[in-house]
């Protein structure tokens, strides 16, 4: 395991390992939330939710409960309870099928999926240049060995990943595109996230690659 590459032995055996691990830690995680939730004083609440933020920063998130949206301030490394209920806010977001929209961008993607235009709405000004797109995927062609690539890949033509579906979203404050794209016999799939009152445009990427060097 120790070099990153190995035969298909070692796999086997340790991707069910990680499973167990990655589940016993979540298992231990939760049963330590639900220890310190059962010591928080919610006295007075009708219906209250304690949410904890694990890092060491303060976080203003969206976050849904009870199929309910609330835009919640939790401390670094600590907890708040709230009382779920209904937004007070209306929500100021679109999805199609080529574009997203919150209250501060619009990101516009072309015909290939990916994204020839983000508007900044405050600012009055574009953010990709002209004649140019943005999250463009792109595959270079790698002859090396698994430690290697040539320093001057980027000068070579690369092929585009072909977009081969589209479906898109809203769900209260987060408008939401997905697409699937396909290389060969390669599959990737991205979520592209627009969250209201957020400049942030988050990219949720997984692929499958099933080339060989053939």
């Amino acid at each position: 395991i120790l070099p990153g590459s190995s035969i298909k032995r070692v796999y086997d055996e340790c991707v069910p390992r990680y499973e167990k691990l990655y589940d016993d830690t979540i298992k231990l995680m939760a049963a330590g939330f639900e220890k310190l939730a059962t010591n928080i004083n919610t006295s007075g609440m009708k219906n209250p939710q304690v949410v904890f933020n694990t890092l060491n920063w303060e976080r203003k998130e969206w976050i849904k409960a009870d199929e309910k949206w609330q835009k919640v301030t939790v401390p670094s490394v600590g907890y708040k309870a709230i009382e779920i209920k209904n937004s007070d806010d209306s929500f100021n977001v679109a999805a199609s099928d080529a574009n997203l929209e919150n209250d501060l961008l619009k990101v516009e993607l072309n015909e290939d999926g990916f994204i020839s235009s983000i508007w900044d709405k405050e600012l009055e000004r574009e953010i990709v240049p002209e004649n140019y797109s943005a999250n463009q995927l792109a595959v270079y062609y790698d002859e090396g060995d698994a430690w290697d690539m040539p320093l001057d890949y980027a000068e070579t033509t690369p092929q585009l990943m072909k977009l081969e579906s589209r479906d898109f979203s809203v769900d209260g404050p987060k408008a939401v595109l997905t697409q699937k794209f396909k290389l060969g016999f390669s599959i990737l799939e991205q979520k592209i996230e627009l969250t209201q009152g957020s400049r942030r445009i988050d990219f949720e990427t997984a692929g499958t690659w099933r080339e060989t060097k053939s």
